[in-house]
């Protein structure tokens, strides 16, 4: 079996990226926690019954919501960018597996079969795009950043399309330090990409020559 394992290239700024993330997290939770005391004492204690509810429940509404954004950016931390790729390909088959390694143990978060002959086209995609306007964006550029981009489309003869290898880098005031950053990516796509190929190449040619055998007796 061939092995070609692919790792967050951009690991230190995600880590940072993530300390910052929980950070804003644990400092939403402090005003949850606020609002709750100031929804108890100053509305639910002063008998305001209908005004104290309608504002208890535009608190709660609006610190849901926002917590769901904080709770699917770590989501997403966990489950793509502190994982790595495995792309395995044995008997004609490739085999996907997302793994995450903790306390020197792996984890399968996902896996998926693919028939190398069914395999019509790969595709490198483009690299994500971050949209950052104001103090008001600032504020949501952590989860924003935890968004995945999956940079390579394995597209099947029957139409249907897998998205894996998961690449993100938030871009720099230095234009050739991002074209460097993105041109190391493309490599190691590229890398992946001709693997897959050479492989199916390489069993297409088996077959053809088991074909040949058997038809020569």
């Amino acid at each position: 079996m061939k092995t070609i394992t692919y790792k967050n290239l951009n690991m230190g700024e995600t880590i940072i990226n993530f300390l910052i993330l929980l950070f804003q997290q644990s400092i939403f939770i402090g005003f949850i926690f606020l609002y709750i005391w100031l929804d108890y004492t100053v509305y639910i204690q002063k008998d305001y019954d209908i005004p104290g509810l309608i504002i208890l429940a535009i608190h709660n509404i609006a610190c849901l919501v926002i917590n769901f954004f904080y709770l699917r950016a770590i989501k997403n931390a966990i489950f793509n960018f502190f994982t790595y790729e495995e792309y395995k390909i044995n008997d004609g088959k490739l085999y996907y597996e997302k793994k995450l390694k903790l306390f020197k143990k792996s984890f399968c978060l996902k896996k998926i079969e693919i028939n190398l002959i069914d395999i019509d086209n790969i595709y490198i995609l483009v690299p994500k795009i971050f949209y950052y306007r104001g103090i008001r964006d600032g504020l949501a550029k952590y989860t924003e950043y935890f968004k995945p981009c999956k940079r390579i489309n394995i597209k099947l003869l029957g139409g249907k399309e897998y998205f894996v290898c998961n690449y993100v880098k938030k871009p720099e005031y230095n234009e050739d330090y991002n074209k460097g950053a993105e041109a190391v990516f493309q490599v190691i796509a590229n890398n992946i990409k001709d693997f897959i190929f050479e492989e199916r190449e390489n069993y297409k040619l088996q077959k053809n020559m088991e074909i040949k055998k058997f038809n020569s007796f």
